[in-house]
């Protein structure tokens, strides 16, 4: 009797075998490139940097051009894992419309001598109701060079009360010396606008050298936090210096900055638009809220120069005019 056993999860690799039972006998002919083998024995482990990025929750949907990047290299491997964060949506529709970030997932690996093994990618975060989702549109959502997809997972398919939200495993195909790996990914927070999140992305890499199966760890935290510095009081004490990755417009209307400068000493205060775009005013402030200078040009980039009259801490104000949108900006004070 032959029998064909398919497995129908389309989250797995697709197994095919032909079972054919003889008297007192019985043998399994398989038709995939997936066999068993002896348990590769790693015989050292790599950890490299973890490479960290996080900026401050938008307040508004805004377009990033923004990348985290674990580069790595050695004798014997060269690794390359990437999250390229192009957009954040305040209410995207694909998942939810909650505020969701939307990246590029790539990891591009070389081995010097030998061939790669396996790579596997997860990634974690310690808050339950956020999601990280694999965007497959199509059986091939991912792009693989020299790799074959053996098994992934992402919400709805994991335990909600863990930190794990998303993995992919792959194997590659006859030993080859260089592997790649691209998809489409989105971040759901699911949380108050004041959360602070972090998650953590994983690439584990198990290579040959030429004489032993090795492995590498590379480690990206994605952050994300709320600002806390909207109102006089709560202004972000700074100095002479370049202050960036801060965020102004949708519901967050003012960041404030505090400076202590004594009298008759001059300052220089710029802001510089980054990405997004939001009309906004910026404005010196003395020790009482007097306002003493202001910049409310119809610019993206905006400068004051001016003598402090007294001594003590100053204020700084960059305050947006609309909710629609929201920009990043980069607050430069020298004096």
């Amino acid at each position: 009797m032959v029998g064909l056993l398919v497995s129908l999860n389309r989250k797995m690799a697709v197994v095919a075998a032909f079972l054919v039972i003889v008297p007192g006998l019985f043998f399994s002919v398989w038709l995939s490139s997936v066999m068993r083998e002896p348990t590769v024995v790693i015989a050292g482990t790599t950890t490299a940097n973890t490479v960290k990025w996080g900026i401050e929750r938008p307040g508004g949907s805004v377009d990033l051009s923004e990348e985290a990047v674990n580069t790595f290299s050695n004798d014997e491997i060269s690794s390359v894992f990437n999250l390229s964060i192009f957009d954040y949506d305040e209410s995207y529709g694909g998942m939810g419309s909650q505020d969701t970030f939307c990246m590029n997932v790539t990891a591009s690996s070389q081995a010097s001598s030998g061939f790669i093994k396996n790579a596997y990618m997860v990634f974690e975060e310690d808050y339950g109701p956020s999601i990280f989702d694999w965007s497959e549109s199509n059986v091939n959502w991912a792009e693989l060079q020299n790799l074959y997809m053996k098994e992934y997972a992402d919400f709805g398919e994991l335990d909600s009360a863990g930190s794990e939200k998303a993995f992919a495993r792959m194997e590659a195909v006859d030993n080859p010396q260089s592997t790649s790996f691209h998809a489409v990914a989105h971040w759901a927070l699911y949380s108050p606008k004041n959360y602070t999140h972090l998650m953590n992305a994983t690439l584990e890499l198990v290579y040959f050298n030429g004489t032993v199966y090795k492995k590498l760890v590379q480690l990206i935290e994605l952050g994300t936090h709320p600002d806390s510095n909207n109102t006089p009081e709560t202004a972000e004490k700074i100095q002479n210096g370049t202050y960036a990755g801060n965020c102004v417009g949708g519901y967050d209307h003012h960041d404030y900055y505090s400076i202590y400068l004594t009298s008759n000493q001059k300052i220089n205060v710029s802001v510089k638009n980054m990405f997004g775009s939001t009309w906004y005013n910026l404005y010196v402030y003395d020790l009482s809220l007097n306002q003493k200078a202001f910049d409310e040009t119809n610019n993206y980039d905006k400068t004051i120069d001016m003598t402090a009259d007294s001594s003590g801490y100053w204020l700084i104000e960059i305050r947006s005019l609309y909710e629609s949108s929201c920009m990043f900006y980069a607050l430069e004070v020298y004096s």
